[in-house]
Order: C-alpha cells, then structure tokens, then sequence
C-alpha cells in the first residue's frame, strides 16, 4: 500500500515540473531557423465568386419575367379602372333619367290624387305583336292645361275590354288616386273599348256611372276618310299596285330613282301606303302626283299605265281630297286643344267641302259648253 502512495506522489511531482516550465521556449527540434524564408499564407478562396454562371443568368431571367408581369398587371389595371370608370359613367346617366322619370311621375300623381281628370286610352299593337296600353290625361294647374302620358304598360294575354279595364283600375290603385276624380273618357270605336256587353266603357260606368264617355273625335274623321265611292276607291287600289310594283323590286327602285334624277324631280322615292297611318294616304297620293310624268314614262307601254291614264281624273281628286283632310287631321292635334276647338275646326272644314263642290260643278259645266267659232 505504501509502494502505491509513493508511486502517486512521484507522477505528481513530474507533473508539477512540466507545469512550471516556459510554454514560450521551444525545443531544439522545433525551433526554426532565423535565416529561413518566410512564406505567405495562402489566401481564403472568395465566395461570390465561387457561385456557378449559369445560376446567374437563372436568376437574373427570373428579375426580367417578373419585371414583365409587374408591368403587365399595372395595365391590366389602367384598362380595368377605366372601363369600371366608363361603366359607372354609363350607369349614372341611367340613374339620374331614372331618378329624374321617377320625380316626374310622382308630381303627376300628386296632381291627380286631389284634382279632377279627363283620360284618354290608346291600345296599340307593335311590329313584335307586342299589345301596348298608353292612358293620357288633361287637368287643369295653375299653370294652365296640362297634357301628360300617365303610363305605358304591356297587356300580356288579351287586349279585352276587361283586360284593359283591371290595368287602368291597378294603377290607380297602386298610387292611391281615386277613380272617382275621373269625370271623362275618350276611347276611338274599337270593339275591346266601345263594345256592348264587355268593352271599356261597360265596365268603367258600372264603376263610375256618371262619367261621360266620348268617341274620339280624330278617329271619327279618320272613319269618314276611309269610306270611298267605288270608282275612287278603284282609283286608290291602281296608286298602291303602281307603288308596290316600283318599290316591290330593288332593280325596278333604282332604275326608277336614275329616271327621278335625269328629268329633274324635285323628290326621287315613292312614299309606300300604310293602312294604319291616317296621313298615310295623302302623303302616298301627293307625293305620287308629284312624280306623275316620271311614273307614265317609266311604265309606258305596261297594263299598269293604262289603268293609270283611265283614272288620272280620280288620282288627282283624290290627292287634292287627302291633302284638306290631312290638314285637318293635324288641326286636330296638339296641346291646348279642346273639344270646342275641334268642332270649329270641323265646321270650316264642311263649308270648305261645300265651296269645293260647288267649284267643281262650276268647272264641269263649263268643260260641256260647246268651244266658241
């Protein structure tokens, strides 16, 4: 055991004298020479230049394509801030007509709600076959006579009198205006309005009994004009196929239009008859005359000329006859005309008739006295 402790102590002492020695002196063995060269150390190898070429032109073809995009995304926004901008111009100009119809209709109703009206019923047909029901009214403000559509509405199903009757009684309805401020109605003489047992004007008098029902005067002088004696309505019938045979054909039109422009016509179309439209006869026979030397020569040598020539008398009587009843017709238009109104005008419509009949007997009795030697 004592040779044990010994051998412990002896290790420690050596190692103690290890420890005092100098770490700053070196062995022999170690020591360099002082006429040695002094090398350099060698230098540390740069990172940026150790990155690869082709990660270079990887990246920067990356920094192009997303330049692109940017720039690509920002006029892709212009276009879309100035398309939403002219959307929104578009939509606020609707609005406001919108907004400005919906004032206007309110004041109206507010008119009719305490005032007594006259209402008038149009119930059209479009070119789609599309039924339209149009109501005008006339009352009396402060500031004079006022004349205003009340609304436009599509009849779906049918165009009955019943029919026509629950969509003005609706809209009263709707906007609280009393049937009872109406005092009159004006239709024209179409069965669906002035019918027996099922028109309009059945149903509103058993709503309203003391309201005055009236035929339209415009329509009963449109009525009038479309009753022709036989040999005028003959006359008439030989204008349309003569209008019909020009314009039916493109090539017949324009070779009609040169034959206009080469005698010098003052107009160089035809006007096609319209049955519907009440200045649709006198404008088709005036403008006709108007061409009449044009027509003769372009038909010469056809059935349809001669026909023509047989009647020419008819033809311009006709002419003359439509152009006074036209001017009647928009005589009886307008605003701020009323009943009293039409019936004068009517009146000096049937002495003017009168004055013609008597010139034309003038003009006949002449024409059968023998020529003088």
């Amino acid at each position: 055991m004592s040779d044990v402790s010994e051998r412990a102590e002896e290790e420690l002492l050596a190692g103690g004298e290890d420890e005092d020695q100098d770490p700053n002196v070196v062995e022999e063995e170690d020591a360099v020479p002082s006429d040695a060269p002094v090398q350099a150390p060698e230098p540390i190898p740069s990172t940026s230049s150790a990155l690869p070429t082709e990660l270079g032109q990887a990246l920067s073809s990356i920094v192009v394509m997303i330049q692109q995009m940017q720039k690509e995304n920002s006029q892709k926004a212009a276009a879309m801030e100035l398309q939403m901008q002219k959307i929104a111009a578009n939509s606020s100009v609707s609005r406001r007509i919108d907004e400005m119809a919906e004032d206007v209709e309110k004041q109206l109703i507010s008119h009719l709600q305490v005032k007594q009206f006259t209402l008038q019923l149009d119930e059209s047909t479009l070119r789609d076959n599309e039924a339209i029901l149009l109501p005008y009214i006339r009352f009396n403000s402060d500031e004079g006579h006022k004349e205003e559509i009340l609304f436009a509405r599509s009849l779906v199903t049918d165009t009955k009198g019943e029919t026509i009757f629950n969509e003005v009684v609706t809209y009263f309805q709707q906007n609280n205006i009393p049937l009872k401020n109406i005092i009159a109605f004006a239709t024209d003489d179409a069965p669906s309005m002035t019918g027996r047992y099922k028109g309009f004007i059945v149903h509103s008098k058993k709503a309203l009994p003391e309201v005055f029902c009236i035929h339209c005067v415009l329509h009963r002088q449109h009525l009038v004009a479309k009753k022709l004696s036989a040999h005028l309505h003959e006359a008439l019938t030989i204008v349309v196929q003569v209008v019909n045979h020009i314009k039916s054909n493109s090539l017949r039109d324009r070779l009609f239009h040169e034959s206009c422009k080469q005698n010098g016509e003052e107009f160089e179309r035809l006007v096609l008859h319209t049955e519907v439209r009440w200045l649709s006869k006198g404008n088709c026979l005036q403008r006709f005359i108007a061409l009449w030397d044009s027509i003769v020569s372009f038909l010469a040598n056809t059935q349809l000329v001669e026909q023509l020539l047989a009647n020419k008398c008819d033809v311009f009587f006709l002419s003359d006859i439509f152009e006074n009843l036209n001017s009647l017709n928009k005589q009886l238009q307008g605003k701020d005309y009323d009943l009293i109104s039409s019936g004068s005008a009517i009146v000096a419509f049937l002495r003017k008739l009168q004055l013609y009949k008597n010139n034309i007997r003038l003009w006949r009795d002449v024409a059968k006295q023998p020529p003088h030697p």
